[in-house]
């Protein structure tokens, strides 16, 4: 058998002999996320007919992975891949729409806070669009990579296309100069609405690799920043926090917050952990950026 079997993949498949799942319920999962047909039946012919081999595999690269280059810590030094180099030497970042001005900067974890990334205008004409579209958020389910909904993410969203709209293809395009991360990388805008209560407990938005689901995501590269935009002034809470970094950022009109954590080795920075938190005054609209290592297609 040629299959290449990643160890995320057959520490799964491990869990659910161990569980009990029918071969027939671990091909239909494997199948409606995204495997193909002959890497499907390769691997379950693998973990149903000689587990042994299986549990080799685990073995092997368990402890290849145990010489293998650590992930970052805390106490390291970690340089993303995607800084923005203008808004390290400048203030004021020139684009499309007047200047874009830093207002914070941190460097571990990495985060800038902009003001002035969109327009009041823009920012009514998104939430106008987005409004009466939007459903309950999920989360990556981190078995079998599908949507999940979690008491830790209680906002309402909608997600975009590429250039759905003109103001959308302006606002990607705008991502794009000011990150040097081309417009193909980034997954669709999401727009999303936080009511009072409402928030998105502490969490990564890079990909674990090893959380099978999380894994499944990973076809297209690691996520390796994110963007987001403030579309209204919220009355009372609703603040990015960086509790690794004691930062929290207040949303107002118009204004962003940009946070990188992937270096170009592919290692994830776990100070990058944040979380939105509850509104406890009036809503939270905000537009939402992720940004891949390689071209995104959804």
């Amino acid at each position: 058998m040629s299959l290449q079997l990643h160890i995320d993949l057959a520490r799964w498949l491990r869990d659910r002999l161990d569980d009990g799942t029918s071969r027939e319920m671990v091909m239909a999962s494997m199948l409606g996320t995204g495997y193909d047909a002959k890497t499907t039946e390769q691997a379950c012919a693998l973990a149903f007919d000689t587990p042994a081999k299986l549990d080799e595999i685990i073995a092997k690269q368990a402890k290849a992975a145990e010489n293998a280059k650590p992930a970052a810590t805390w106490a390291e030094e970690f340089t993303p891949a995607h800084p923005i180099p203008m808004a390290e030497a400048r203030n004021r970042v020139p684009a499309d729409h007047g200047d874009i001005q830093i207002v914070a900067r941190s460097g571990r974890p990495y985060v800038l806070a902009l003001a002035n990334f969109l327009t009041a205008d823009e920012c009514h004409e998104l939430i106008e669009y987005a409004r009466g579209r939007i459903s309950r958020a999920t989360v990556v389910n981190s078995v079998d990579g599908g949507d999940l909904v979690d008491e830790r993410r209680t906002s309402e969203l909608v997600m975009l296309r590429l250039a759905e709209t003109p103001l959308i293809d302006r606002i990607d395009k705008r991502i794009e100069a000011l990150t040097g991360i081309p417009v193909p990388h980034g997954e669709g805008l999401q727009v999303m609405r936080y009511t009072v209560g409402a928030e998105y407990q502490a969490h990564y938005d890079y990909f674990d690799f090893a959380s099978p689901g999380e894994a499944m995501h990973l076809k297209f590269g690691q996520r390796v920043a994110t963007l987001v935009m403030y579309l209204n002034d919220v009355e009372g809470g609703g603040q990015t926090t960086f509790p690794n970094g004691d930062i929290e950022v207040v949303p107002q009109t118009g204004n962003a917050v940009y946070f990188a954590y992937t270096d170009r080795e592919g290692r994830s920075d776990t100070m990058s952990f944040h979380g939105g938190a509850p509104v406890t005054a009036g809503e939270k609209w905000i537009a939402t950026k992720w940004m891949r290592e390689r071209p995104y297609h959804s």
